[in-house]
């Protein structure tokens, strides 16, 4: 998906924004402060933020695939845009990444590669999790990242999914 100008991207965004917040019951301020734990490096409370969000405001029965996942968190993480370049599902190193966020040079040193996994026993969610950042690590999807020099911090984050559970592991190098 590319969002055409910055007129619909403006458009997109605040949409996105609006209905989040109505699902979190919280203030646009509180979805941005959100959306920020994940940008500066405090990602042990966004999974937190993102439990939450998934016991309360997602259909048990709309969540079953990888692609359910992977557009609910595109959506979370479209208001980004005016600071990354958010590529889906994009060939990088060995393979492709679920999301790579690149820093638009200089509004932030940070980029962020988050890879997703499902599954159907909860029993597995740290494990599967655990495996996502392995995967992250072994097929090198950093590879195009490491290619901007503006970039000095690399988020490797795994979310594994089992209905409204998450599981994470992740590393910033």
């Amino acid at each position: 998906m590319t969002i055409p100008n910055k007129e619909v991207r403006g458009i997109y965004v605040t949409r996105v924004v609006r209905w989040v917040t109505k699902k979190l019951n919280i203030d646009p301020d509180d979805y941005r402060s959100f959306i920020a734990l994940l940008i500066h490096q405090q990602i042990d409370q966004f999974k937190e933020m993102l439990q939450e969000y998934l016991l309360h405001s997602t259909s048990y029965d709309d969540l079953s695939r990888e692609k359910d996942y992977h557009n609910l968190m595109g959506g979370l993480l479209a208001p980004l845009v005016s600071n990354y370049t958010i590529k889906s599902n994009q060939e990088s190193g060995l393979g492709r990444c679920d999301h790579i966020l690149t820093p638009i040079a200089g509004r932030s040193d940070h980029a962020i590669i988050i890879e997703y996994k499902v599954v159907k026993d909860k029993k597995e969610l740290d494990l599967i999790a655990k495996a996502g950042l392995e995967q992250i690590q072994a097929k090198k999807y950093e590879a195009t990242i490491k290619q901007q020099p503006h970039v000095k911090k690399i988020s490797k984050i795994s979310l594994a999914f089992c209905g409204k559970e998450v599981a994470m592991h992740y590393s910033i190098e």
